[in-house]
């Protein structure tokens, strides 16, 4: 309780100069502005935090376009692959070949 009565008896002796208070009212009032406004501190970390998140974004659908352009390649030029995808997606067979189905069942 020492404490809080050398702090209390510390502002009040300080709070009787009007200059202290309105100098530190002052600084109050521009630490404020530095920290919240719209280019305070506080914002500036927020809309960083943000860009490097937006990045970030742009990096994986980088590597998602890259994918789908290879994707697209390969199913313009590699027959092999047309072949495939004709198979498993259409069920596409060739003249001639028989088509067996395997029943898969679930394990309990």
């Amino acid at each position: 309780m020492e404490v809080f009565e050398r702090i209390k008896n510390f502002i009040t002796e300080k709070t009787k100069n009007p200059k202290l208070i309105f100098t530190l009212l002052v600084l109050a009032i521009v630490l404020g502005f530095l920290l919240f406004s719209n280019y305070g501190l506080y914002t500036r970390l927020k809309l960083r935090d943000e860009k490097l998140e937006l990045e970030q974004r742009i990096i994986d659908e980088k590597k998602i376009q890259d994918s789908l352009k290879h994707e697209i390649n390969k199913l313009k030029n590699d027959n092999f692959e047309i072949e495939r995808v004709a198979r498993e997606k259409y069920g596409m067979i060739k003249p001639g070949e028989k088509v067996f189905l395997i029943n898969k069942e679930k394990e309990k």
